[in-house]
């Protein structure tokens, strides 16, 4: 045999030790099922449905193992539960949401917090509230039997927010009850290490006050966001809390302090890229136009990306309704549906107090060259009755912004501050002149 052969032969021998390898390792089941899962993983995309066929037989191949030797169904559950939650296919979500919790042990606590946590966030996409509570009480009793604290608390506070946003507020109040329970020193006092949670679960009970106006208790709750969030700057919390203060103020006609905290947290909002920040413009709008403000908030350079919003664009109309006193315009745009002004519960609050502001602005002016002005005529420009009129009078001479007197009789304001245009008064002087001259001759 030649060398030639030999090396040939050798070569033929290696060829075969690799086919044997490869063979070998074909016949692996868990490299079949490492492979079949990431075939699945790379159908997610283009055909979701197919990936989910795949996942499922990985899963009852391994039904046969201990649960602590399934290397792939609580990662193949986890991919069914957020792809059948985002096609809106639900009909089995229950069932794989308490087989995925059988088989939370099969993986590190670490992967089985990044996978409940993905499987939470997706439940915020569930269409069927009824179905998406279910899902949530089911991972919430779960999390707490097995003291995952951290992750019991993020749950407990999206199941609370899904609450508010359907309007349970008795469920509501259950979750939050148990939040703040577990939040508390053993004096019942609030426990500052969990600040975190309990300023998120207080910014959801203000927004409840807020609703249902229950002002006394608003401010019990915003006293205690004040004590505890000296040492949290979460853009997230802050915004709601200088929301509150803004809202607040806003109660309490101290408008100008209501402005600035409104304009905090339209900033915090947008800084978020949370869409409460167009909301907040309107309020900051609202509340510039109350204090009388010359400052225009749409000079605002954040304000400047909204320009093109309907909504804003009926707060702008609003706020040259007041710089022009346009009455007109600004009754135009309150009952405009595009607006969604009188959607608005806490703007349609102040409408009558935007009115009366606007109003007395336009009687200051309309009366300054009229020596006597009929208030038919006022209530006509103003398009309010004269009994209102007279009230608007009565209030700005107690202001004493004009002077004068009333004339109900005759329905007429006689105004003590008329100056006659300077010619006609120089004409009347020199006739009053010329008579007295007269009169001495």
């Amino acid at each position: 045999m030649s060398d030639y052969e030999y090396e040939d032969d050798v070569y033929d021998g290696e060829d075969y030790e690799n086919d044997e390898y490869n063979n070998h390792q074909e016949d692996d089941p868990e490299v079949e099922l490492e492979n079949q899962y990431y075939t699945a993983e790379g159908e997610i995309a283009d055909d979701p449905t197919g990936a989910i066929t795949i996942f499922q037989k990985i899963i009852e191949t391994e039904q046969q193992k201990d649960v602590s030797k399934r290397k792939w169904t609580f990662k193949s559950l986890q991919y069914i539960i957020v792809i059948s939650v985002k096609q809106n296919q639900t009909q089995d979500l229950i069932k794989n949401i308490n087989l995925i919790l059988q088989n939370m042990e099969s993986v590190s606590r670490n992967d089985a917090t990044d996978g409940i946590t993905q499987i939470i966030e997706s439940f915020m996409l569930l269409q069927d509230l009824s179905i998406r509570q279910k899902a949530f009480e089911i991972i919430l009793h779960y999390l707490k039997e097995k003291q995952m604290i951290q992750l019991w608390f993020n749950a407990s506070l999206k199941l609370a927010k899904i609450y508010f946003e359907s309007g349970d507020f008795q469920n509501l109040n259950d979750v939050t009850s148990q939040i703040k329970a577990s939040c508390t020193l053993p004096d019942g006092s609030d426990d500052p290490k969990k600040s975190e949670y309990l300023l998120e679960v207080y910014s959801i009970e203000i927004r409840v006050l807020i609703n249902q106006k229950r002002k006394k208790e608003l401010k019990e709750v915003y006293s205690k966001t004040k004590r505890l969030s000296s040492t949290i700057n979460d853009p997230k919390i802050m915004a709601v809390i200088k929301e509150t203060s803004g809202k607040m103020l806003m109660f309490e006609k101290n408008y100008k302090l209501a402005e600035q905290e409104l304009l905090e947290s339209f900033k915090y909002y947008q800084d978020i890229g949370n869409t409460n920040a167009k909301l907040l413009l309107k309020y900051v709008v609202l509340a510039s136009i109350l204090s009388g403000s010359t400052i225009n908030p749409f000079d605002n350079k954040e304000a400047k990306v909204y320009k093109e919003d309907r909504e804003i664009i009926a707060m702008q109309n609003l706020r040259y309704a007041y710089e022009t006193k346009n009455i007109h315009l600004f009754n135009m745009t309150i009952v405009d549906r595009t607006s969604k002004i009188l959607e608005d519960e806490f703007m349609k609050d102040f409408i009558d107090e935007l009115k009366r502001v606007i109003s007395l602005e336009k009687i200051t002016r309309m009366i300054i060259p009229y020596e006597r002005i009929k208030i038919g005529y006022i209530s006509k420009q103003l398009q309010v009755t004269e009994a209102v009129v007279e009230i608007y009078l009565m209030q700005l001479i107690l202001e004493k912004k004009i002077n004068g007197y009333i004339d109900s009789e005759e329905g007429y304001f006689e105004n003590s501050n008329y100056l006659k245009d300077p010619l006609e008064k120089s004409k009347e002087e020199s006739i009053e002149k010329w008579i007295l001259s007269i009169k001495n001759i």
